[in-house]
């Protein structure tokens, strides 16, 4: 009984592990989404200095043939830069709440 229920638990680690399988053009895409978000974070004056370097990772793992690390380092950028952009919606809603009282 315990094998069985070990086995499921390995499985579900490997699984769980969020490795994304990917190829050339799929980490070009990712890299390109990242890049279009960070400009739009930058046209909003929110621009978060952590992603432009995932970006260049990402650029470098293509280069190297990496892909999947690619794909992860542009991920991780678009979700940063996603964040950045919240972060200007939520400081253009709240703004006056920040006003000396």
């Amino acid at each position: 009984m315990l094998l069985p229920l070990l086995s499921l638990s390995l499985l579900m680690c490997v699984f769980s592990t969020g490795v994304i399988a990917s190829d050339k053009q799929s980490a070009q895409a990712a890299i390109k989404k990242a890049t279009t978000l960070l400009q739009q974070s930058k046209n909003l004056g929110f621009e978060w200095n952590t992603v432009t370097p995932l970006i260049l990772q990402a650029q470098d793992a293509i280069k190297a043939n990496d892909f999947d690390n690619a794909t992860q380092f542009a991920v991780k950028a678009s979700q940063q830069a996603k964040l950045s952009i919240q972060q200007a919606e939520n400081e253009e809603k709240n703004w006056h709440f920040n006003l000396p009282k």
